[in-house]
């Protein structure tokens, strides 16, 4: 995921995985990790909180 938003557009990979039962707990499947990625960098924009999306917004 260190390679995200490179482009618009992208959806990130994993280069990992959890087991499906660790010693905490359940573990996440690779969807819900990027799910939950995804969600996070949306509400890190969505309160302008990243400076991750200042070129972007300052381009347009």
């Amino acid at each position: 995921m260190h390679l995200v938003n490179r482009f618009c557009e992208e959806k990130p990979t994993l280069t990992f995985e959890y087991d499906e039962h660790t010693p905490w707990g359940r573990g996440l499947s690779s969807e819900e990790i990027l799910n939950n990625f995804m969600e996070l960098q949306e509400r890190l924009k969505q309160y302008s909180i990243s400076t991750q999306y200042l070129d972007d917004e300052n381009s347009k």
